[in-house]
């Protein structure tokens, strides 16, 4: 691949007991271009019984500057994304588990199209899940047809809606950047999603880091809460790059 500009982005990918899974992942970014888009890339290796093997497996992309961090313990979601943001030297993080591989063409320019959303404050996080091959399980596939039964979840119609700002415009608006299709939504109309989003490290700082709490999951605790459905927020979903596409572990 020509050498292309790299964004200001932190790639970070959490990853527990699951060496097959991290190396198919890591593989992916690696061939469609996601370590040449992203300045900074970051794995977080929570304590497991296979840890160190995932460790060799980040070892080998040294010449592609990933960065590993070793915990010495498992504290869910919550922890290992704390620790990627505090290493993160760029104004932009996009997170990730280790079971999120990219089968798509267009990184950098959806990428690049995504740091200019958060820039300009059109979104305050963009969800890139893939629209059309999101992967197995999508739980959200039984809202079909019902979409407004579960409105804090219409976003998630987009997987088999091409338009919701056309279906749904009381709750949607597109936006064109670059070339890229972004859908609008505010937060009470998109849940909160461990799912690849892409955030301003400050902002994730600001409103995620008070979730973050060990032994718990992020996105049950915000829920739980009723807090993010109650903000302002606005969040922007697109095609999206990544599959979910697990090879070992659970």
């Amino acid at each position: 691949m020509d050498k292309i500009i790299k964004l200001p982005i932190t790639l970070g990918v959490l990853t527990y007991n699951a060496p097959e899974t991290l190396k198919h992942t890591l593989n992916s970014y690696k061939e469609k271009g996601i370590l040449d888009a992203c300045a900074d890339k970051i794995i977080c290796i929570q304590d497991s019984p296979k840890k160190q093997e995932e460790l060799d497996i980040v070892l080998s992309y040294s010449k592609d500057r990933v960065f590993p961090i070793v915990l010495k313990d498992n504290k869910w979601i919550g922890k290992g994304f704390r620790e990627i943001v505090e290493h993160s030297d760029q104004d932009y993080i996009l997170l990730l588990e280790n079971d999120f591989a990219c089968y798509d063409d267009d990184t950098w320019k959806y990428l690049h199209a995504a740091q200019c959303l958060l820039f300009y404050n059109r979104a305050n996080v963009v969800r890139f899940r893939s629209q059309k091959n999101p992967g197995y399980p999508l739980y959200s596939d039984h809202l079909q047809g019902r979409e407004l039964s579960c409105p804090t979840h219409l976003a998630e119609c987009l997987h088999w809606n091409d338009n919701p700002a056309i279906s749904f415009p009381e709750y949607c608006k597109k936006e064109t950047l670059f070339g890229v299709d972004f859908f609008l939504f505010k937060a009470a109309n998109a849940n909160f999603t461990n799912n690849p989003c892409m955030f301003k490290k400050e902002f994730y700082k600001q409103y995620i880091y008070p979730f973050c709490i060990d032994d718990e999951d992020i996105e049950t605790r915000i829920t739980n809460e009723h807090y993010w459905a109650n903000t302002k927020f606005q969040v922007a979903n697109c095609k999206g790059l990544f599959t979910h596409d697990r090879k070992d572990g659970k």
